[in-house]
C-alpha cells in the first residue's frame, strides 16, 4: 500500500514539460524556492546556471534567485497568444560573488521534468521555503523566506561590528520608482512591486530598530540604495533588517496566460 501511495504521489508531481526558461509563465505555482537542476533555461535552450531557485507565484510573477542577487519576471498575454515579460533586477552591489545560497525547511514532495540534462529527465527536484547566504558582505547574511500571506522577505542579519552601510541595493528594469513614506514603489508595465522595511531589531535583545532606505544613487534607468538608522544610536549585537516585497495588483489580476481565449 505504502509502494502504492509513493507511486501515485510521484506521478501527480511529474510535470510533461520541458526545459522552462525563467520567466516561462507555464511554470506552476509552488509554495517555496525550487532548486535549478538543470530545468531551467536561458533564451537559446542553454541551462541557465545563473539562476539558482525559481519562485512561481500565482500572480503572473517568477522570481528567481540568483548568486547576490534577484530578478522579479512578470508576465501579461496580449492580444493573438503573445505574451509581454517585463523584468526588475534587484543586484546586492559590491557583495562577495562566492557566498553560495544554501536551502532549508524543505517543502514535502518532490517535483520532475520531462526535459533532459545530460540525456536523463530532470527528477527529484526539492522546493524550500527558505534560503540563505552567509557573508554576502563582510559580517552580513542574507536569508530569503516567502510570507503566510504570499509575499517575498529577505533579512540582513548584520553581526556586530559589520558596516551597514557595505549593503548597496542597485535596481533595473523599471519603468518608474517612488520612494514614498518610507516604501519603494517599482512601476513596470503598469503594475506596481513595493517593498518596505515592516521591523528591525536586535536579534539578543528584542530592541526595535528604526532603519530606512537611503538613495545612494539616482538614473534614469538605475537606482541604488542603502540603508540608515533614522536616529544614529550604539547598539550591542546582530541587527536584522527586514524587508518585504509585495505585488500591488494582488493574487488574480485577470490576465494571466490562460485568460485569452
Amino acid at each position: 500500500m505504502k509502494n502504492l501511495l509513493k507511486s501515485i504521489l510521484l506521478l501527480a508531481c511529474f510535470l510533461s514539460l520541458g526545459n522552462l526558461q525563467a520567466g516561462d509563465p507555464k511554470l506552476s505555482q509552488t509554495n517555496g524556492f525550487t532548486e535549478n537542476c538543470g530545468q531551467i533555461s536561458d533564451q537559446f535552450g542553454h541551462p541557465n546556471d545563473a539562476v539558482k531557485f525559481l519562485w512561481s507565484t500565482n500572480r503572473a510573477m517568477n522570481v528567481q534567485i540568483k548568486n547576490a542577487s534577484l530578478s522579479y519576471d512578470s508576465f501579461k498575454s496580449e492580444s493573438k497568444g503573445t505574451i509581454a515579460f517585463h523584468r526588475l533586477d534587484m543586484r546586492l552591489k559590491g557583495a562577495s560573488q562566492s557566498a553560495r545560497m544554501v536551502a532549508s525547511n524543505y517543502v514535502p514532495g518532490e517535483t520532475h521534468y520531462a526535459g533532459k540534462l545530460k540525456g536523463q529527465p530532470i527528477e527529484h527536484v526539492s522546493t524550500a521555503d527558505q534560503l540563505l547566504a552567509e557573508n554576502v558582505y563582510p559580517g552580513v547574511d542574507w536569508k530569503l523566506n516567502i510570507t503566510e500571506s504570499g509575499n517575498l522577505k529577505y533579512d540582513f542579519i548584520v553581526r556586530e561590528q559589520a558596516a551597514l552601510d557595505q549593503i548597496q541595493l542597485e535596481y533595473k528594469g523599471f519603468d518608474h520608482f517612488e520612494l514614498c513614506d518610507g516604501a519603494l514603489h517599482f512601476t513596470i508595465s503598469g503594475r506596481t512591486i513595493v517593498e518596505h522595511i515592516p521591523a528591525s531589531w536586535v536579534s539578543e535583545t528584542g530592541e526595535e530598530m528604526a532603519i530606512q532606505y537611503h538613495i545612494s544613487h539616482e538614473s534614469a534607468d538605475a537606482l541604488v540604495l542603502s540603508f540608515q538608522q533614522e536616529t544614529p544610536c550604539e547598539y550591542d549585537g546582530t541587527l536584522v533588517i527586514d524587508p518585504e516585497a509585495f505585488f500591488e495588483w494582488g493574487t488574480y489580476y485577470g490576465d494571466s496566460l490562460y485568460d485569452v481565449a
